[in-house]
């Protein structure tokens, strides 16, 4: 609308609004636009302030009239800030001079600066001061200047050249470089120079700022060819030479009386050095040759009024504009600290040089005189010798000269959850060690909780034995030592308290190396007797009973338990672990009169010794114990196998004569024994009775323990075949019965129908086709032309039945080709939601806070309850083509196992069912749904695709769902235990709900080979240092490391219950397309 148009407005108002619509768009788009040019407004240099203030009021203006309201301060700060670098100072200063801000300020304050500038501009522009260096070079000639002066002509002189007056003689047509007065006065003050290359060097700003301090400043000038200063305390290493001469603009000349080096602190931390820098007394201001800099190899970037010079991308120097001069942002070191630094300064430089060898190498190259003894000083800090030769500090050996018996106690838990549980279902043993006397004992726990109590224990234990109390305790800050409760026990009892750094349990080196000497015999037990892992605590345990009866070099090679008991062990009734024993037992008169076992340590507190019984699978203690040393287990395992790998039966009626040891009253000692009650070894040999050969019957002493198990699962010592087997109609029963299991199960229907076994697979086949038949799944139809018919397929599996019991069962099912189907076609949406994790745990924690009851339940067939929307016909199955042959097909009415959408089929319908039944489904989780069970009470049904978890006040309201079983087959499941791989433990008394994966930890511990991998305190530890790989020889082939596996097991465990690991797998989830050894370490 133009104003011509305007002119049929009735009013002023209606005018005012039609040009406020045409010009004034107040749209989102324009708001956006306005705003974005003036929070990003930018001062334009090639404009004056004043056209600067003009434009950005304008923008002010546009915000108004767009009911945009900006606050006063707002656009003094943003108009501030638009301000170029030749305003910096003056952005300095309103920034922090001012304790309020307003736009006219800074826009009167930007004026004034600007007038100012440019009178300066003009005034340096007729009075900029030369500064030249004539380094005693030699003079030029009067026909030198003439040529020079003639190079110029028809191009730079003009007739204007007569109003030029010399500021040096005074006289017009020449200026004062030209001057002849002033060049024969330049000769005659250095006379007899000749030979030296004269050095130019211009400044036109520093000799003409008057508001800076004038001698304690340094100026970066790209006009200098010199470093020089005026401050002689600055130099490092000042030298006095011939001088150069200094030709300054106010018609006189000085000299420089020396030079050296000067040091700069910048403020980032960095220490420069100046080299070669002249000494002028008479100089106004220190000054900085940039190119000085340019030829010694350093860089330069610069903007917004501040430069930074660096070097192998360490910063130097700094500088920051001010009136117009870059002047140094830094500080110099005086001289006192100077002479040192630069000769450590020379120092590092060689030691740098020389590969950073060793000081002591240095000094001995100075001493042959190959490098100046001057420059090879002390040498500082080195962190790159750190980072590159950096190792583990040696310990010194411990020698605490404990003056008595527990004057001094180590202690050290040794376990972890991946260790096999031993016969007790221990993971762990608390070892603690005297140090006077080097007597150790051992208390076996189930968790590391247990500490506290043991070792209260064992203190007051040992000390009321030998009347002695505990003065020191060593141990590592480990959780299960380093706590409140333990803490201020010692606290109590006046027990002081050493603590080992962390991770260093060389700290610890007595009771470390226990354990390791423990474990070192227990593997050379375990391994010589062949007895399983979960024999390890009764071997630690005799390995412990035995180390206190064996000289020790800490004590002069004597032996723990001797001074602990002040007399000599007895070592006569000491045996051969996982030797072959016979314990006496009376079953009565016509039984055998002993059980076959094996020896597997030393009781405490009683005189016997521990025998685990083969055919009974537990632990007895017993002193009436025949022991066959010759033997061992391992030793009957083999010969076992050599007797069943024979095809001769067994003959019962030989014998071999072995000869057996009876100990008679042996005492055992303890394995954590402290009593001192042990008969002395004269006794043992007064009650030993003659050693009998004993008769025993081949037969007997053949036992199994290669697949060992608990009591709870124990099997029989020997498996003998059913007598039916005997027969000769049992042996053909059994033929059959293996000839069916190792037969392959066919992989079509034509295979099974080639099949000696067709009848039975033909038969699973119509059970199969009858019950898709009765639910309903599809109808036979004429064959459509213009629609794609899906292929289906039979699958067979044979499931081995129990003989005598149940026969072996054939099982066949129909499926769909799914991969046929097309998109858009035979399916539009295949998502299917599951329940998350989260909605699982909160689940969780409402059950525990509201005591509900929590049921599980499981639905069979899942995908067979699903009902189609799309149009699908599939083929007939094969053997169930109908009369009409290839002119029928089947139009799916339900889903079908293979289908692309069967998943999703099966969700819309039991949610449709669920919504029916009064349920609300959640808005966060599809998959959860609640129903008001009372006022205040709840219903609660999670469902992931056939898993199902109910939650409730009372059994009665959850068995209220039962239209769930009358509409969907149903398993009840009972009292919720485990779902998706997670056990839920439950300690309702205690108000407690646990969830753990630890088994599927373990398996995936297990499965990928981890078991020996080292326990970390963190999800990853400490000294992993991740980085892409860059060799191929790093690189581990996916192929024989399951990399990818590996992560996304132990992922579904951070998703379930361990989202501490959610960290370490998105760190190594980085390298999964090429991971090398330090990333399989990580994931480990």
């Amino acid at each position: 609308c133009s104003i011509e148009k305007d002119r049929y407005c009735k009013s002023a108002a209606e005018m005012w609004e039609t040009l406020n619509k045409q010009y004034m768009e107040t749209s989102l788009p324009n708001r956006i636009y306005v705003q974005l040019k003036f929070y990003s407004f930018k001062m334009n240099d090639s404009k004056s302030i004043n056209e600067n203030v003009n434009e950005f009021l304008k923008i002010v203006a546009e915000l108004s009239s767009l009911e945009i309201n900006v606050v006063e301060e707002v656009r003094a700060i943003l108009f501030l800030n638009g301000l170029s670098s030749r305003y910096s100072q003056l952005k300095h200063t309103l920034k922090y001079g001012n304790k309020a801000l307003s736009l006219q300020d800074v826009i009167s304050s930007a004026r004034s600066l600007e007038r100012e500038l440019d009178e300066q501009k003009e005034t340096d522009k007729n009075t900029s001061t030369v500064l030249y260096t004539n380094e005693r070079g030699r003079p030029q000639t009067r026909n030198q200047n003439q040529n020079k002066e003639g190079q110029g002509r028809g191009i730079s002189k003009s007739n204007s050249n007569a109003k030029l007056t010399c500021w040096y003689c005074k006289k017009e047509g020449h200026v004062k470089k030209d001057c002849f007065a002033r060049k024969r006065k330049l000769e005659s003050e250095n006379p007899g120079e000749a030979g030296v290359i004269t050095e130019k060097l211009v400044f036109s700003e520093a000799l003409s700022v008057n508001d800076l301090a004038v001698r304690d400043i340094w100026v970066l000038d790209s006009g200098c060819t010199s470093h020089m200063s005026a401050r002689k305390d600055w130099f490092c290493n000042f030298r006095k030479d011939g001088g150069t001469t200094i030709l300054l603009g106010d018609d006189h000349s000085v000299k420089s009386q020396g030079q050296g080096s000067i040091k700069i602190d910048t403020h980032g931390g960095t220490i420069t050095v100046l080299e070669n820098v002249k000494y002028v007394p008479e100089l106004r201001r220190n000054l900085i040759s940039t190119g000085t800099l340019d030829k010694r190899g350093y860089k330069h970037e610069g903007g917004d009024g501040k430069v930074r010079y660096f070097k192998n991308q360490k910063t130097a120097l700094r500088g920051e504009i001010v009136n117009g001069l870059y002047i140094l942002d830094g500080n110099t070191i005086l001289s006192e600290t100077c002479v040192a630094e630069g000769s450590k300064g020379k120092t590092e430089l060689w030691h740098s040089r020389l590969g950073h060898m060793g000081l002591n190498n240095m000094k001995v190259l100075a001493g042959k005189g190959l490098v100046s003894k001057e420059e090879i000083r002390e040498l500082d800090f080195c962190e790159n010798c750190v980072m590159g030769k950096a190792k583990k500090v040696s310990f010194n050996m411990g020698k605490h000269n404990s003056e008595y018996v527990l004057s001094y106690v180590h202690a050290d838990l040794w376990g972890s959850t991946n260790v096999t549980p031993s016969l007790s279902g221990n993971k762990y043993f608390l070892s603690i060690i005297d140090d006077k006397t080097r007597k150790v004992w051992l208390y076996f726990l189930r968790s590391k909780d247990e500490t506290f109590d043991r070792f209260c224990e064992r203190k007051e234990l040992v000390e009321n034995q030998q009347n002695k109390k505990v003065k020191c305790l060593r141990t590592d800050n480990g959780l299960e030592f380093c706590n409140l409760k333990f803490d201020a026990y010692c606290k109590d009892h006046g027990i002081e308290r050493h603590m080992t750094c962390t991770y260093t349990p060389q700290q610890n080196g007595v009771a470390d190396r226990m354990n390791r000497t423990i474990m070192e015999k227990v593997r050379c037990m375990l391994n010589e007797s062949g007895l399983g892992e979960e024999f390890w605590a009764e071997a630690a345990a005799t390995a412990a009973y035995l180390i206190s009866r064996s000289p020790a070099s800490a004590i002069d090679h004597n032996v723990p338990e001797e001074l602990w008991l002040n007399k000599k062990p007895g070592y006569k009734h000491l045996r051969r672990f996982g030797s072959i024993a016979y314990v006496h037992i009376d079953q009565g008169k016509l039984k055998p009169r002993a059980l076959k076992g094996i020896f597997i340590g030393y009781p405490s507190g009683t005189k016997g010794y521990k025998i685990w019984l083969l055919e009974e699978q537990k632990c007895v203690i017993s002193r009436n114990v025949l022991f066959h040393e010759e033997l061992v287990y391992k030793d009957t395992i083999e010969k076992e196998r050599v007797v069943e790998s024979e095809a001769e039966p067994a003959s019962h009626s030989k014998s071999t004569l072995i000869k057996m040891k009876t100990p008679g009253n042996l005492n055992s000692g303890g394995v954590i024994q402290v009593s001192d009650e042990e008969e002395s070894d004269e006794s043992v040999d007064e009650e030993q009775e003659p050693e009998p050969q004993v008769e025993l019957p081949e037969t007997q002493t053949t036992s199994s323990l290669a697949n060992y198990q608990l009591v709870r699962d124990r099997e029989r010592r020997q498996i003998h075949p059913p007598a039916r087997f005997t027969e000769e109609s049992g042996v053909a029963f059994a033929l059959v019965t293996v000839e069916t299991l190792s037969m392959e199960e066919p992989q079509s229907y034509q295979e099974a129908t080639s099949d000696k076994e067709w009848k039975k697979w033909k038969l699973a086949t119509h059970e199969e086709k009858n019950s898709l038949i009765k639910n309903g799944t599809w109808v036979l139809v004429d064959k459509p032309k213009d629609r794609k018919i899906i292929g289906c397929r039979w699958l067979f599996k044979m499931k081995s039945g129990i003989p005598g019991v149940e026969p072996v069962r054939y099982k066949a099912r129909l499926v769909a080709k799914g991969y046929t189907q097309r998109e858009g076609v035979d399916y539009q949406e295949i998502f299917a939601p599951v329940a998350k994790h989260t909605s699982i745990r909160i689940l969780m924690s409402v059950v525990v806070d509201q005591d509900l009851e929590l049921e599980q339940m499981d639905v069979k067939t899942t995908f067979l309850h699903g009902e189609l929307e799309e149009e699908l016909y599939m083929e007939q199955p094969d053997g169930f083509i109908s009369e009409d042959g290839e002119n029928k097909v089947c139009l799916l009415k339900k889903s079908l196992y293979g289908l692309k959408q069967s998943p999703r089929q099966w969700n819309k319908r039991f949610s449709r069912f669920m919504i029916d039944q009064n349920f609300i489904r959640s808005e966060h989780d599809a998959c959860v749904y609640v129903k008001q069970a009372g006022e205040q009470d709840h219903l609660y049904l999670l469902l992931y695709v056939d898993d199902m978890l109910i939650a409730g006040k009372s059994k009665s309201e959850i068995n209220k769902v039962e239209q769930l079983s009358m509409e969907f087959e149903m398993k009840d499941m009972g009292p919720a235990s485990r779902i998706l791989g997670i056990d839920i433990i439950r300690d309702r008394k205690n108000g407690v709900l646990r969830m753990s994966q630890a088994r599927y930890i373990h398996n995936v511990v297990q499965r990928f080979n981890m078991a020996e991998a080292k326990v970390t305190r963190s999800p990853i530890g400490a000294h992993f240092k991740l980085a892409a790989v860059r060799d191929d020889d790093e690189c581990i082939d996916n192929n024989d490391v399951p990399y990818a596996s590996a992560v996304g097991s132990i992922m579904y465990a951070m998703i379930g219950t361990r989202p501490d690991l959610a960290y370490v797998i998105c760190l190594v989830s980085r390298y999964m397309a090429r991971p090398g050894n330090i990333h399989w370490e990580a994931v480990k």
